[in-house]
């Protein structure tokens, strides 16, 4: 049986901290390394640590000083050109100037329609990848529906040149959850920091409102890298284990979600597995993922967010209906094996086809 050999980039299981593109390549190598037709490596960078994986690795090593996009072309071109491997881009990017066949998941097109959330030369530089895989991709991966729409509706690409692969929800977060443990005390409401479409002094207005309307103690507790301002009620827990996550996610009374943009919205499928109501607008792919589980705010900015908010805890009954619907919900969604065997189907084709110039 001929195997189909593939390279995937595994840089963001490198961080100190790794987020939600850490999680997908996690989730989707925890099965794709069970497909006895592909032969998968993971490839990262050879001046960061190994990351703690059951697949084989290669640490490509580059200039000390280079920045991270460099190493694409200076460290990975020239392997790929060697191997020959098909490689996915697994966050938004591909070498610039290599011949190797490649897919590449665009989890979203913040580098083109929200640049302020990165320093202008990063928006640059991350525009110009993101571009350009777009372009010479074989295959483009999307989380959502959404994106998949945003990049026929931006870009000159053939509607089959992109497919829908899902993120996966863990299989264990639920467990996860109940075996942590959050600083947080209830009740509290929790949000996120973090890019500024994210909009973490929205969420704080609508917690200093709901608590003057309801005349509640209620803390809110931020989990992420923007520090809040300090003031009573409100408890910055800064970045998190997935068990914090999840065990402050699964106490809270609600996410308040005040995102304007989201290439999947993995929080919000998160709170989902917990029963966790989250007060959001229908914005960008929060409707594809919460379906009838959303706590919708009607309008925007903090007024609606808020009527949205008090709305759900004044009422008990309902709130209670909202997180069985959640959890209807969060069955509805595809496993960590479901986004795998599609991702492999499209490695099979793309090994097959020339490059997407």
């Amino acid at each position: 049986m001929t195997r189909t050999k593939v390279a995937v980039d595994g840089r963001r299981l490198q961080d100190d901290v790794p987020g939600g593109v850490a999680r997908y390549v996690a989730g989707i190598l925890t099965h794709l390394a069970t497909l006895s037709d592909l032969d998968i490596v993971v490839v990262g960078d050879g001046r960061r640590g190994r990351p703690d994986i059951d697949v084989p690795f290669v640490g490509l090593k580059w200039m000390a000083n280079a920045p991270e996009l460099a190493w694409l072309d200076g460290a990975l071109r020239p392997w790929l050109n060697r191997s020959g491997r098909l490689f996915h881009g697994t966050f938004n990017q591909v070498p610039l100037l290599s011949s190797s066949r490649c897919v590449v998941t665009m989890h979203d097109l913040s580098f083109e329609l929200h640049r302020r959330d990165f320093p202008p030369i990063k928006a640059f530089a991350w525009r110009r990848y993101g571009r350009h895989a777009i372009r010479v991709a074989t295959h483009i991966l999307t989380d959502s529906e959404f994106i998949r729409q945003q990049i026929l509706d931006h870009f000159s690409v053939a509607g089959e040149r992109i497919t829908v692969a899902p993120l996966g929800l863990p299989d264990d977060f639920l467990r996860t959850a109940r075996q942590g443990t959050t600083p947080a005390t209830p009740p509290y409401v929790t949000a996120l920091g973090g890019a500024p479409r994210r909009n973490l002094p929205v969420a704080i207005d609508v917690w200093r409102a709901a608590r003057r309307t309801l005349d509640v103690d209620l803390t809110l507790a931020v989990v992420g890298a923007e520090e809040p301002p300090s003031e009573p009620g409100l408890l910055y827990l800064g970045p998190v284990d997935d068990a914090t996550w999840a065990a402050t996610l699964a106490g809270a009374e609600a996410l308040v979600y005040p995102t304007e943009y989201e290439g999947y919205g993995v929080p919000a499928a998160e709170a989902l597995v917990v029963g966790t109501p989250v007060v959001c607008r229908r914005v960008s792919s929060l409707p594809e993922i919460l379906g009838n589980a959303g706590v919708w705010a009607d309008g925007h900015g903090a007024t609606a967010m808020t009527t949205a908010l008090v709305r759900l805890l004044q009422e008990p009954t309902a709130r209670l209906a909202i997180v069985e619907r959640s959890r209807e919900q969060a069955r509805r969604l595809p496993s960590w094996a479901d986004s795998a065997d599609a991702i492999g189907a499209i490695y099979r084709a793309a090994a097959g086809m020339g490059a997407g110039r």
